[in-house]
């Protein structure tokens, strides 16, 4: 063969392998990637689904893809056309085909559970089925799965909008909107929700156990806890399931592991990993030493006790995580009011937090985290700077 005919040889093959490596140019299937995540979390495939198999750091979701955190499981999910997702204890998230039309991006559907969207370094637009959702940059969308199938979007931090056929609905931090099946949106202030929230934690069936004046009633989830009675010098395995503790009994709970604690109409859950003493300090539900503590405030006040103070759940469906550190003590409204005491004591809305050291100096900070069943498309970014919006 000639030379010119090796050269236009060579030429056809080197077309021909770069075809072949940039045929997924511009068409990536991967919609998101795990960032980190903490207890159980698995996934599976649009191929097998149901099949549930462990998800590491890194582990990249496509079409069809699911992903579930475990009881005391939590994981953070980078969404590759912007925005960050985090997903709390039990919840199921999967990223179905778009609809006809769309960018390509895939629909987030939230099946289970509770999950939220922050809107990092630009704004974030999502697809929803009931419009079009844009989320300022900074802010956080958090949505809840409610009964009947109802779907309920809230802000906390920021501004939100969503684009329908009929104009649109601003989304505020203190106003939720319920999207019912067949599409009607039902606008609601967050106390009307919150009361509604109480009256559901009313409602939940406790754990059927005679709990006395001196126990607390516990559901555990997950293998591995410990419990050391008040004085006692050794430790006693948690099993699984329904049990009672006593007023001063220890309770270490590993990565994975979570504790619901009851006392009449006082209700708690521990997050491992963590050490909390149950029933002690100024009337305090449970005293965290280190870990994360969820309260519902529904028709009463729930206190933990903190080094440096107090974090209270105020009556009314509260929520209010509290998350105890190295560093410090941080509590975050998720629903409701909560108040924070050390040397001085504060109030603390839906959306903002407050940070308590060991010494009870007591600083406010703006942030508040997440919440489930919803379908996003087109999820995508914007740079940072002025939002820009058709009205």
């Amino acid at each position: 063969m000639s030379r010119v005919g090796c050269l236009v040889v060579t030429l056809v093959l080197l077309c021909a392998l770069f075809a072949a490596g940039c045929r997924g140019c511009g068409n990536d299937q991967n919609v998101a990637e795990v960032r980190k995540h903490q207890g159980e979390l698995t996934r599976d495939t649009a191929a097998a689904q149901r099949r549930w198999e462990p998800a590491p750091d890194g582990a990249k979701l496509a079409m069809g893809d699911g992903l579930r955190t475990g009881a005391g499981s939590e994981a953070l999910v980078k969404l590759t056309r912007g925005g960050t997702l985090k997903m709390p204890p039990e919840t199921t998230i999967r990223f179905l085909v778009g609809a006809p039309g769309s960018n390509g991006s895939g629909r987030l559907s939230v099946e289970t559970g509770e999950a939220s969207i922050d809107a990092e370094g630009g704004e974030v637009v999502i697809e929803t089925t009931i419009g079009v959702a844009h989320i300022e940059s900074g802010a956080t969308l958090h949505i809840a799965a409610g009964p009947g199938g109802a779907t309920r979007i809230e802000v906390s931090i920021g501004a939100a909008r969503i684009e329908t056929e009929d104009g649109g609905v601003a989304l505020s931090p203190g106003k939720s909107f319920e999207i019912v099946l067949g599409g009607a949106i039902i606008e609601r202030e967050i106390a009307d929700a919150a009361a509604d929230a109480a009256k559901r934690v009313e409602a939940a069936p406790a754990p059927e156990i005679d709990a006395g004046p001196a126990l607390v009633a516990v559901e555990v989830r997950g293998k591995g806890g410990r419990v050391q009675a008040k004085g006692a010098k050794t430790w006693q395995a948690l099993a699984e399931g329904a049990s009672t503790v006593g007023y001063g009994d220890v309770l270490d709970v590993p990565s994975g592991v979570s504790i619901d604690l009851r006392r009449g109409a006082e209700h708690g859950r521990l997050i491992g990993a963590g050490r909390f003493v149950v029933g002690e300090g100024e009337g305090a539900l449970v005293t965290a030493n280190a870990g994360k503590v969820e309260v519902d405030g529904a028709t009463t006040d729930v206190l933990v006790a903190v080094p440096g103070g107090v974090i209270v759940a105020k009556s009314g469906g509260s929520r209010v995580v509290v998350d105890v550190g190295t560093n410090g003590v941080k509590a975050t409204v998720l629903r409701g009011d909560g108040e924070i005491r050390g040397t001085t004591t504060e109030a603390i809305h839906v959306g903002e937090g407050a940070v308590l050291n060991g010494k009870g100096a007591v600083a406010l900070a703006g942030r508040g985290p997440e919440r489930a069943d919803f379908l996003a498309t087109g999820l995508s970014s914007r740079p940072s700077g002025p939002t820009q919006r058709t009205m």
